[in-house]
């Protein structure tokens, strides 16, 4: 517990190198693990039903960073732990039954908390609500393009901390490597452009997929009528010449 909060604190800081230095926690199985799920996000995962796997772990994220913020700033520093951990489960719970709750949300709470900042402590709930409602609605309505890029990125990510674990393991320059984070930076960001453009400009999108379903489905049916079109026809002429 105390490794998995203090990952989380890595990536609440600006430091690139504790972003990086997770890897040293992870198990070599873990990282082959961690190497297979980001190939699968880097190009699959902004689809309907997988971004699942990415929302909820996004929305777990969000619950344990962004909301003791916003609980401070709002006048409620005493009960800032207590919505840290129940904010991370609720959002991880939002994130399996509806991952467009959590682009509003990703989208909605950094650029409300930018709000509220730049208005001051005073009427920091007046500049954080608009923001949050106007942000998350808009992050809503392009939810597909985003959900397509966070999956690339968090993929992508996976796929670096993953091979430098499995590289630890096998003893073979994964500390070299990490002693260059924005190296490291710069080589998942390679990995997550081409994840992002694979699955925007390549893969079908839902409502394409659906349609080349149903034209599927006319196809077939219309397959269908047309051989019982001809074994009635052929049926009849034969009852004819008998």
């Amino acid at each position: 517990m105390a490794d998995f909060s203090r990952t989380f604190d890595d990536y609440r800081s600006l430091e690139p190198s504790g972003w990086v230095s997770v890897f040293t926690r992870l198990p070599w199985w873990a990282g082959v693990l961690a190497v297979l799920l980001g190939l699968a996000l880097l190009f699959y995962g902004g689809g309907q039903r997988a971004f699942r796997i990415v929302a909820v772990p996004l929305g777990a994220a969000m619950g344990w960073l962004l909301t003791p913020w916003v609980a401070i700033r709002m006048g409620y520093p005493a009960k800032a732990q207590a919505v840290q951990v129940i904010c991370a489960v609720a959002f991880s719970a939002l994130g399996a039954w509806s991952p467009v709750a959590i682009t509003f949300l990703a989208v909605g709470m950094p650029a409300g908390f930018l709000a509220g900042e730049f208005v001051g402590p005073q009427d920091w709930v007046l500049g954080f609500m608009p923001a949050f409602l106007l942000t998350g609605t808009l992050g809503a309505m392009g939810h597909r393009f985003l959900s397509a890029v966070t999956s690339a990125v968090v993929g992508a990510w996976c796929v670096v901390i993953g091979t430098l674990s499995a590289l630890r393991a096998a003893g073979v320059m994964a500390d070299a490597l990490s002693g260059h984070p924005w190296g490291v930076i710069f080589t998942a960001s390679l990995f997550a452009v081409a994840g992002a453009v694979y699955q925007v400009g390549v893969r079908p999108s839902p409502q394409e997929v659906e349609e080349r379903r149903f034209e599927e489905a006319q196809a077939k049916r219309r397959e269908q009528e047309r051989l019982a079109l001809e074994k009635r026809w052929a049926s009849y002429s034969n009852r004819k010449g008998s």
